[in-house]
């Protein structure tokens, strides 16, 4: 399995990446984004070890009045989850603070977890919506609410080997953007970061039979040290698209241990590994820039 249950700790960490201010609960029911991928009873098989899910939504951008004064809202971000229950603590984050394209669309994949009490089973996939409310003066203020928590199916049959750490320098996809001493700010709370990561796909031999390397996810964090315990977690099991690229903005985490400050940006890749029998994951830390994360006047 490529991913392990997450600690309370860990929970803690990833629970606190968004740090604008307090986020509005709507007085009244509202414009939200719509789930349209996956639908209700919808099944996520990760047989052998490397199955993927599907997420796409649609977010808003449209006229909107409330009794705090805001005229207009915006999908800025969303988080993923899975969770045993709809309102429960046994939570398992896929995305913090994902944005939509310049499309207004949130559209990934996911390396499916099965090791978070289960390991197959129902779970709600679980999405919250922030969005940025305009108001007629001063900055937007974000709007936050549980826009859709379908019921899915997560299934498993027999499962890839366990994760193989390279007994040899080997192939490995490459962090285009940030580049090291970058600067992520987060002025005026809506700041996004922006990650852009180039996969392989490649032939590539090893002690092990591989015969051939391609990126199948990324796991993105920020810590504090390059190899610390202080870890917040962007994403988990994020796949390339059909272009093997990852290309995705993030809300600023400013919460975590700082406000501000530098992190280390750590890219955690996955490769599937081909063999002549079944394909195994090789997994390495791939890259780990310094960047700035900086913040302003709210």
């Amino acid at each position: 399995m490529f991913f392990s249950t997450l600690s309370i700790a860990a929970l803690s960490l990833f629970g606190c990446a968004l740090a604008a201010p307090t986020a509005q609960k709507r007085d009244a029911p509202g414009p939200s984004g719509q789930l349209q991928f996956p639908q209700g009873n919808a099944v996520w098989d990760n047989t052998g070890g490397f199955g993927l899910g599907h997420v796409v939504y649609q977010g808003v951008d449209q006229p909107y009045h409330n009794s705090q004064g805001v005229i207009h809202v915006k999908t800025h971000h969303i988080d993923i989850s899975l969770q045993l229950e709809a309102d429960s603590n046994d939570v398992v984050y896929l995305a913090k603070g994902l944005a939509p394209n310049s499309n207004n669309v949130v559209d990934v994949q996911f390396q499916i977890p099965i090791g978070y009490g289960g390991p197959t089973g129902e779970y709600y996939l679980v999405i919250e919506e922030t969005q940025a409310g305009t108001l007629p003066e001063g900055g937007p203020i974000p709007i936050t609410f549980r826009s859709a928590a379908p019921l899915i199916q997560v299934t498993a049959g027999p499962t890839a080997a366990q994760k193989a750490k390279r007994d040899a320098p080997g192939p490995s996809g490459t962090l285009q953007l940030p580049q090291g001493n970058a600067v992520w700010d987060n002025t005026g709370n809506f700041g996004l970061g922006h990650v852009v990561y180039q996969g392989v796909d490649q032939d590539y031999t090893n002690s092990q039979g591989v015969t051939h390397v391609k990126t199948h996810h990324i796991d993105i964090s920020l810590q504090l040290e390059a190899d610390s315990n202080d870890v917040v977690y962007l994403a988990k099991g994020l796949a390339p698209n059909s272009n093997n690229v990852v290309d995705v903005e993030f809300q600023i985490p400013i919460a975590y241990g700082g406000p501000t400050g530098e992190y280390y940006l750590v890219i955690e890749e996955t490769q599937e590994g081909t063999t002549p029998g079944s394909p195994i994951p090789i997994t390495f830390r791939s890259a780990a820039p310094l960047i700035q994360v900086t913040a302003g006047p709210n």
